[in-house]
């Protein structure tokens, strides 16, 4: 006759605190963010912060914009802008902050416009 050796006691719950679920327990997902699209003011101005990592991005682009010519001509739109902000010492820095706590702190602006804002100041810091 073999004897069993157990190191713990087995523990079984009482019959009474173990709560029952109901078989058909049905559970909904209700979701934060709104149905609605965003309107076009609100698109627009949640896609101009972008131009923060775009801009901080070219110097790493340098080599490859040398290199394909036919790439350098998508930036000529924002040429102007580019040279504004790498002739202002600190302007990448005014602008970093400008954004954080102009749009990404502002309650009053749409949920949708803070969340690009973030997200955009959230790559140009991945960017430094």
């Amino acid at each position: 006759m073999a004897m069993k050796t157990t190191f713990a006691p087995q523990w079984r719950p009482c019959a009474r605190l173990v709560r029952r679920v109901p078989k058909c327990r049905s559970t909904k997902v209700v979701p934060k963010a709104s149905m609605r699209t965003p309107d076009t003011a609100s698109r627009v101005l949640g896609a101009l912060p972008y131009l923060l990592p775009l801009l901080d991005g070219l110097r790493y682009s340098r080599y490859f914009l040398r290199a394909a010519p036919a790439a350098a001509a998508l930036l000529q739109p924002i040429l102007p802008l580019a040279q504004l902000y790498f002739s202002i010492p600190f302007a990448g820095l005014v602008a970093f902050f400008g954004i954080y706590l102009g749009i990404v702190n502002n309650a009053s602006l749409p949920r949708f416009v803070r969340l690009h804002a973030m997200q955009a100041v959230l790559v140009d810091i991945l960017l430094m």
